[in-house]
Order: C-alpha cells, then sequence, then structure tokens
C-alpha cells in the first residue's frame, strides 16, 4: 500500500532511527527504496502508486507526491505544488498529499488536496512533529498515547469519528485543503487554500444544470480511465456504482464489476441486472458472516478505528478485486452526496435557527445509528457527542442552515467515514473519485437544494446521461431508477410503512448485503462476547459495560437491533488491543 511517512526537527530531538520506524510500520511496510531525504532537520519515505512519479525535483525544491495529478503532462503539471499556490492549487485535478522541500532554508509544507482524499495524520514529539498516512507510523516513535474520550463517545453515539480528531489524543489529522508549513524558527503556519460552499441558484434553468452536471460527469470518468484502458467498479444495486460503470461503458473501457453479499439480496439482485445491459463481466461473492471473525483485526488496522467493524464489506474480496490486473478502481464515491440523496431533511433544509438545524441533523445521525432504548445508558456519551457535533456544524461556510451542512457531511461524513473504504481499497490498487472531480463539484454546488431531495435531479441526470443503467432496478426502490418519480416516492412510503408495521417488516429482506442482526445471534455470538465482554475489556474500562450487556442480551432476545452499537464497539476495543496494548506485535503481524 502506497503511503507517506516523514518528521520535521529542526533542533534534533528524535530519535536517530525515526524514519526507520515510522517506514517499516506502515501497513504495508515501505522499503528502504522509498526515503527520499533523511536529514537531521527533516525525513520523508514515500511509495506511489505503481508507474506514478513519488519524487519530484525542480531547481533547489523537492516534492514528494503520493496519489496523482490528474492535468495533462507538460513543464508546469506540478508548478502549483512546487509555488504552494493557493489559487492554482484550488483549480488542480486529482487526490494526492504533496510534501515540499526547501533544502536550502530547510523548510517544509505539507498539502493536502481539496478533498482530504488521502489521510494525513500528524503528531508532536516535543518541539518536533510527526506525519504520515497512517496513525500506526505517528504511534510507533511517540513515546506514549491515550484514547481519545471525546472520540469514543463520537464512535459509540454516532459510529463516526469527526473534525480533525482520531482515537488517539496526541494524533489529529491534517485538514482538507491545507498548506501546513513548517520553519526552523517558528511554529508552524497553517493556510486553507480552498472551502467547499454550496452556491445553489434557484432559478437556474433546471434542463441546462442536468446537461452540465452529465457532462462534467462524462469528461470526469475519462479524464479517470485516460491512462488506464482496465478499471474495476465495485457495483452494488444502487445509484453511484452504477452511474460511473455506465459513463466508463460510453468510453469503451475494459471494465471487470465486482460485487458482494448475502444470497439473493437486492445489491447482487440489481447489479447482475446492470451487467447485463452494459455486457459488463460480473464477479459476484458471497458474504460468510465468519469474515469478520477472521478479517475484523485487519479491518480495524486498516481503517484506524474510524468505522464500526460492521462496515468491513469490502475486505473479504479486495485481493479477488486486484486479481483482474486492472491499474485502477473507480469508484462511486460521494455520488448522492454531491447530487442529492436521503441526506437533506425538512429540518435542517432551511431553517433559520442553526442551533434548532443542528440539533435536528444530530438526532437524525443518532436515531438511525443506536436503538432508543439505549439513549438513557448513554446519555453521558451522547451529550459529550452531540455539543461537539452542532457546534462544528455551525463552524461550517454557507447561507443557510443546508449550505452548512453540506459543507459539514463533506468534510466529515465524507472524509473521515465513507473514505475508510477506500483505504481498503487502496490497500491493493488505486482508486479514481470521479464524483469528487473540482470540475464536477463546481457545477453540482450550484444544485438547488429542494431539486437534490429524495435523489430527484440525481435520476434526471442519470435517465439523460446513462438512460441503459437506469432501466435495471434500484436497491432503494426496488423499481427500475428511470420509473416516475411519483412511483419512486411512494415505494419508499410504502417501504417505511412496512417498516412500522412491525411483522411485515420481513417482506424487506434482501435490503442490506450484510446480516448482521442474524449473525451477533449466531455465528459471530462466541467471537463477539469473547472480545466485548472478556476481562481485557471490562478492566480497561473504556466502554460502558453496563450499557453493552443490555445492548447485548436485548439483540440476543430479537427486541432490538443493536448491530451498529456493537459495531462501533469492537472497533474501539479492538483498536485498543491493536494499537494501544502490543503495537510492536500487530506491527510485525499485519505490516510486516
Amino acid at each position: 500500500m502506497p503511503g507517506v511517512v516523514g518528521y520535521f526537527d529542526p533542533q534534533g530531538q528524535l530519535p536517530e532511527n525515526t524514519l526507520r520506524l515510522m517506514r517499516t510500520a506502515l501497513a504495508p511496510a515501505l522499503t528502504e527504496d522509498s526515503i527520499m531525504l533523511s536529514e537531521a532537520w527533516g525525513g520523508i519515505a514515500v511509495a506511489n502508486f505503481n508507474k506514478l512519479p513519488a519524487f519530484i525535483n525542480k531547481d533547489n525544491l523537492s516534492l514528494a507526491l503520493l496519489g496523482e495529478i490528474e492535468e495533462q503532462d507538460n513543464d508546469d503539471k506540478y508548478r502549483a505544488l512546487l509555488d504552494s499556490d493557493s489559487q492554482a492549487l484550488s483549480k488542480l485535478h486529482g487526490s494526492f498529499i504533496a510534501v515540499r522541500f526547501n533544502k536550502t532554508q530547510k523548510q517544509l509544507s505539507l498539502i493536502i488536496d481539496r478533498f482530504g482524499s488521502y489521510p494525513c495524520y500528524v503528531a508532536k514529539y516535543k518541539n518536533a512533529t510527526l506525519f504520515a498516512t497512517q496513525i500506526k507510523s505517528i504511534l510507533k516513535v511517540l513515546p506514549s498515547a491515550s484514547l481519545d474520550q471525546q472520540s469514543i463517545a463520537m464512535m459509540l453515539s454516532i459510529g463516526e469519528v469527526i473534525g480533525n480528531r482520531t482515537m488517539v489524543n496526541e494524533v489529529t489529522t491534517l485538514p482538507a485543503a491545507s498548506i501546513t508549513c513548517f520553519k526552523p524558527e517558528g511554529n508552524a503556519t497553517q493556510s486553507i487554500y480552498w472551502h467547499y460552499l454550496h452556491e445553489q441558484k434557484p432559478s437556474a434553468n433546471r434542463e441546462k444544470l442536468i446537461d452540465e452536471t452529465g457532462y462534467a460527469l462524462t469528461e470526469s470518468v475519462k479524464l479517470a480511465t485516460q491512462a488506464h484502458p482496465h478499471a474495476s467498479i465495485p457495483l452494488s444495486g444502487g445509484l453511484d456504482s452504477r452511474f460511473i460503470l455506465g459513463l466508463a461503458n460510453q468510453q469503451h473501457v475494459d471494465i471487470d464489476a465486482y460485487t458482494w453479499g448475502t444470497p439473493d439480496c437486492r445489491d447482487l439482485r440489481y447489479a447482475r441486472q446492470v451487467t447485463q445491459i452494459t455486457k459488463t463481466p460480473h464477479h459476484t461473492y458471497n458474504f460468510d458472516p465468519s469474515y469478520l471473525q477472521s478479517l475484523a483485526n485487519q479491518g480495524v488496522w486498516l481503517t484506524e478505528g474510524n468505522i464500526p467493524a460492521v462496515h468491513f464489506h469490502v475486505l473479504p474480496f479486495i485481493n479477488e478485486v486486484n486479481s483482474s490486473g486492472s491499474s485502477v478502481l473507480l469508484d462511486g464515491f460521494a455520488g448522492d452526496a454531491t447530487l442529492g440523496g436521503n441526506f437533506i431533511g425538512k429540518s435542517w433544509l432551511s431553517n433559520p435557527d442553526l442551533d434548532d438545524a443542528g440539533q435536528h441533523l444530530w438526532h437524525w445521525r443518532l436515531s438511525a445509528f443506536s436503538p432508543a432504548s439505549l439513549h438513557t445508558g448513554l446519555a453521558s456519551y451522547h451529550q459529550i457527542a452531540k455539543d461537539e457535533f452542532t457546534n462544528l456544524y455551525k463552524e461550517y461556510a454557507g447561507e443557510d442552515s443546508m449550505d452548512k451542512g453540506m459543507s459539514f457531511l463533506l468534510d466529515n461524513r465524507v472524509r473521515r467515514i465513507t473514505t475508510c473504504g477506500t483505504e481498503i481499497f487502496r490497500s491493493k490498487v488505486m482508486v479514481k473519485q470521479p464524483f469528487m472531480n473540482i470540475d464536477v463539484i463546481n457545477v453540482t454546488r450550484q444544485i438547488p437544494h429542494q431539486w437534490r431531495i429524495r435523489h430527484r435531479f440525481y435520476l434526471d441526470v442519470m435517465r439523460k446521461f446513462t438512460p441503459d443503467v437506469a432501466q435495471a432496478f434500484w436497491q432503494r426502490t426496488c423499481l427500475p431508477a428511470s420509473s416516475p418519480y411519483w412511483l419512486t416516492l411512494s415505494s419508499l412510503a410504502f417501504q417505511k410503512a412496512l417498516v412500522k408495521s412491525g411483522p411485515f417488516s420481513k417482506l424487506l429482506a434482501g435490503k442490506s448485503p450484510s446480516q448482521f442482526d442474524a449473525w451477533f445471534r449466531g455465528s459471530l455470538k462466541s467471537y463477539t462476547e469473547e472480545i466485548l465482554l472478556s476481562e481485557t475489556t471490562i478492566d480497561r474500562g473504556v466502554l460502558p459495560i453496563n450499557v453493552l450487556k443490555e445492548a447485548w442480551n436485548l439483540h440476543q432476545q430479537q427486541k432490538i437491533d443493536a448491530s451498529n452499537f456493537i459495531g462501533s464497539a469492537l472497533t474501539i476495543e479492538l483498536f485498543s488491543r491493536l494499537f494501544m496494548d502490543d503495537l510492536d506485535a500487530s506491527i510485525s503481524k499485519y505490516s510486516n
């Protein structure tokens, strides 16, 4: 897995073997060939994806690069990075972390792309700074570290870590679209060169905006595949991945599609329809619930405590995805976040009271994560998490409550949570995310929020630009994506009524590609009890054991579905064991 590790140490306070410790801790470990610079004041090791440059030298400057600048090849392709030019950086295509060295002045700058597509973690060691794309590389050097209680509260409340926090007190992430400059004579300085700002245009011509969005996405897919004639696509029964597949198919890209899930789940059924329409080779895999028992440690190791253990869906099949020989994976990452989906709620759509909007946004995330019967026992955790969540929401740029909601969503749920699946993919293959192309964002941020509710605008764009894949059934409605919108709404309303009806909710079987509700009562029961109810976990005192036992018992009795809460608890405990209890043993087992 390509990555970056390094340090800035003008006072010579770090151990001499710091760079070696950091690069060997990365999963997988970086080799000696990855070292670009190793001097008393700073050092870096970087490995990029196959055939992509990792080092660029220009005059007295050196540049280490992870990821890709997708501009046309020319002498000035890397000029924005070498010059740290904010205006030019805001227009760059591609996902990257760049480390800029001025060897003459002994200065180092970290440059993160607009969306923070690659995580970059930082920590202080006395007056020195450590940085890496994985937390484990930093922890290998730090003399001590502790769990972050606010991150634990957030994970137990909504299954996320937000802002720039991590599960470790001493480690944070660098913000998206940031330039952090380190100089020997003073503290680091940081500037943000771009902000996402949704600037909806209520008076926009709908058909024109549909065309502009479709053309921008078409060009984005073309740009992502221009040097990659063979691509892989993880294909679900949803909209995002099929749209990318449909557009790539129009470019005559050689594609292999991959789908996994429990037998006869909607993802498998409807993805099969898509590939039959596009005549795409389709590789399907059935979920075996035992995968979590064998791969949970690896999942937490790769995602570093950022998501509940019930969301490692891709992990059992990543080797199969990589076996096709494709040089790039096209990810339908954040399609609904950019074009519109079910995250647009009336209570924060156009609410002049930002406090009230933030509260409703919080309760939406909370209610979707854990059963109400657990909320009393978790009240203290929820209060800590809610205060941070609602305060952070209000800090984001935007003219109204939904504008802020969009900025908050992209910088938190998308950057910190959704990207974890991408990080698992990146352990084997380079990933491109066409929906996050800057030209696509510049168009989609003009879409009026009212148009984006319940995917309406999204479906209109898909029907026009990929009418073939729109004919396949959509897992959210069990109807073709090309269905009239009134029929789409009717299906959603009918399914909602079934959920509330109790016994008839069983008619919705197959909606999820996994069945952790049943698995935690069956094949995963003993494994989960051995982890969460062990003396090690209880003695650690991090998890609310009494609430956890209550949730577990109610889950076993089928009175509640506590799968998300249980998954978060597993992540916290496994992170503690892997990263805090015996990091060296974990590195030896999972990084080397």
